[in-house]
């Protein structure tokens, strides 16, 4: 589910600003090619609901490297395109993710925007059966055997004390 996500935010900043922006899905070790856009995943977490369901929750930074130094109103306008492209992503098996806690910050000329997308996920458990259950039911006679001194003593209690 995970690489359908980021193909969706992949998707969704191709749609928006067209094919002059090469999109890196994974940290670049060599020479970027700008303009262009890098998506980390920060830190994921999976918190239990109730029953086997899962909330997987998503952070994402996108790191915008323009071309030349812009200036910072450029940089804030391109954040708030890239707002309206993800608040809603479509992932590749057809499901729409809503994105969330979008906020963004412009450091030494980079626009390091930042989106959450959450998911609710059914985990199946392998239940355990039990295999067999011995259960012995006294009959009348046996039951009258074991009373001791006028009294029934349940079936815990021992006949010698």
């Amino acid at each position: 589910m995970l690489s359908e996500m980021i193909e969706g935010v992949a998707q969704g900043l191709q749609e928006i600003f067209g094919e002059g922006y090469t999109i890196y899905q994974e940290e670049v070790e060599q020479e970027l090619q700008k303009p262009c856009f890098v998506l980390r995943i920060l830190s994921p977490k999976a918190l239990p609901l109730v029953g086997q369901r899962i909330l997987k929750q998503y952070p994402l930074e996108i790191l915008y490297y323009p071309v030349l130094p812009e200036k910072h109103i450029k940089l804030c306008e391109m954040a708030e395109k890239m707002e309206s492209a993800l608040r809603f992503i479509k992932t590749s098996n057809g499901d729409i993710l809503r994105g969330t806690y979008m906020k963004f910050e412009v450091v030494d000329d980079i626009l390091r925007f930042f989106v959450e997308y959450q998911i609710s996920m059914y985990q199946p458990v392998d239940e355990i059966y039990m295999e067999t259950l011995k259960n012995r039911v006294l009959t009348q006679t046996e039951q009258e055997t074991k009373i001791k001194g006028g009294r029934l003593l349940s079936a815990s209690t021992s006949l010698e004390r």
